[in-house]
């Protein structure tokens, strides 16, 4: 079990950023699904995680986004299994979820503001494990119309700017 109060004190401990004014919850969120061959596809399994692990640092640099944490997590101790892996971000994060026995990783890349790019992320992911099939979605979050700053309370629906209609 997480020791909540520990892990919240040890985060504290990690360099704090400075929450900018304006839109600064607003940002892109793609959730993206490559698909590859099973057979082929010894990246995604545990036994091989720093392959896909230092890809994905290198994405982060090439998206314009600074590393702040990253975690792993295992959910058994086979070598050929499958993993989870964040990476903190400065404003988002990358979070992957591999099934090496169907062949697929699971990408989501949330970027707040307008410092990083997340289709940058991506794309230096793709470049680097070519998928045979892509499924990618985006959702634009947290446009705010009138917060200014992190101390005022967003309670309402009405708080939140609608998205379009598309006729």
């Amino acid at each position: 079990m997480i020791n909540f109060k520990n892990w919240l004190y040890h985060e504290e401990k990690i360099e704090v950023i400075n929450t900018p004014q304006g839109d600064y919850c607003s940002g892109l969120s793609l959730n993206v699904d490559l698909w590859y061959d099973p057979e082929k596809s010894d990246f995604l399994k545990v036994k091989n995680k720093e392959i896909l692990i230092d890809s994905l640092a290198d994405a982060a640099e090439y998206g314009n986004m600074k590393v702040f944490d990253k975690r792993l997590t295992l959910y058994d101790k086979n070598p050929d299994s499958g993993f989870t892996y964040l990476i903190v971000l400065g404003q988002s994060h990358i979070v992957i979820h591999t099934w090496p026995e169907k062949g697929l990783l699971n990408m989501d890349v949330f970027t707040c503001g307008t410092e990083g790019d997340p289709y940058a992320i991506i794309n230096w992911i793709e470049s680097k494990f070519p998928p045979l099939h892509k499924k990618t979605g985006q959702n634009e979050r947290g446009i705010r119309k009138h917060i200014q700053h992190a101390a005022e309370k967003l309670d309402k629906p009405s708080d939140i700017v609608q998205p379009e209609k598309i006729s």
